[in-house]
């Protein structure tokens, strides 16, 4: 799909028209809440923002009488995606529409700054979301990396309408989902009796990593495009700006993309450390053999090229 456009626009296509069907059957933004996977995607991604909106808890209860951000009030919608501030407690469901900053009469709704993953220490419950999407976006990273060298060799070309990529892609999804289920077994043996599974827990201690690899990839081209912002500006309104070009060549990239990595893989540890410690009462294993998993994923991020 990133080299073709008429897929990329079938693609635009059917996200829009299922969200213009949702918006004539239901109130709200029923589409991007609970079946946009896009939206669950940037959901699940947000849990590692630097960003937050949040309300005063104690203010919404004590002196809120009609929650008029959940409900609104004319010419102010209500929150799009049904999740009042006074509710939210993660990132996955607000889209910053800020319409609850705009009717609030108490000025309750704060956007504050936080550590990135900040709201994976106050893990609660499951979110069902998390363990379904962190296992494929991890499969869909080292998918582009074969897709990638599997196009060069016109493997993928050998089946028709892209059957051939999208085996490939449920067999990396698969193995992912197997490799999970495998090392939380190892990583996090007793927290069945926490009421929580181990492959909910070691999905969550992933996110950090697979954000960053999604970020190293993101960065790739912006990085090696984005200085050339002012000569292609200058072409465009006959202006001579060639020498305010500016490009980083792919070995600064590389190190960069790895660095972004590390950092990733030590969040990580960091939260499976703190999930432990509060799910996992038996006796905890060697600390390489609790980081094992984790620093072969990261490992086979930084091989793959990412």
């Amino acid at each position: 799909m990133p080299r073709s456009p008429i897929n990329t626009a079938w693609l635009i296509a059917v996200i829009t028209g299922m969200a213009l069907l949702s918006g004539m059957l239901f109130q709200r933004r029923v589409w991007c809440r609970y079946l946009c996977p896009v939206g669950r995607f940037s959901g699940v991604m947000s849990s590692c923002a630097t960003l937050e909106l949040r309300a005063n808890t104690n203010l919404c209860a004590n002196d809120c009488r009609y929650y008029l951000c959940y409900v609104g009030e004319e010419p102010i919608p209500g929150c799009p995606v049904y999740s009042g501030p006074f509710a939210l407690n993660t990132n996955h469901d607000c889209i910053l529409c800020g319409n609850c900053f705009k009717i609030c009469p108490h000025l309750s709704p704060r956007l504050n700054l936080r550590l990135p993953g900040h709201e994976l220490w106050s893990f609660l419950r499951a979110d069902k979301a998390v363990q379904l999407l962190i296992p494929v976006i991890l499969a869909t990273q080292f998918f582009r990396t074969w897709a990638g060298r599997a196009d060069s060799s016109g493997i993928l070309a050998e089946l028709p309408f892209g059957l051939g990529s999208l085996l490939v892609l449920a067999l990396f999804s698969a193995l992912v989902f197997m490799f999970i289920r495998t090392m939380a077994r190892l990583v996090f043996p007793g927290a069945a009796r926490t009421g929580v599974t181990g492959s909910d827990l070691f999905s969550y201690t992933l996110v950090p990593l697979v954000f960053a690899s999604e970020l190293c990839h993101r960065m790739k081209d912006f990085l090696r495009e984005a200085g050339q912002l002012l000569p292609v500006a200058g072409r465009q309104l006959g202006l001579f700006a060639e020498n305010l070009g500016l490009r980083i060549g792919i070995t600064e990239v590389h190190f960069l993309q790895v660095c972004l990595i590390l950092a990733g893989v030590l969040l990580a540890l960091l939260l499976q450390k703190k999930l432990s410690s509060r799910f996992d009462t038996s006796p905890q294993p060697f600390f390489l053999v609790r980081a094992a998993p984790l620093l072969v994923v990261a490992l086979l991020l930084i091989l793959s090229g990412i």
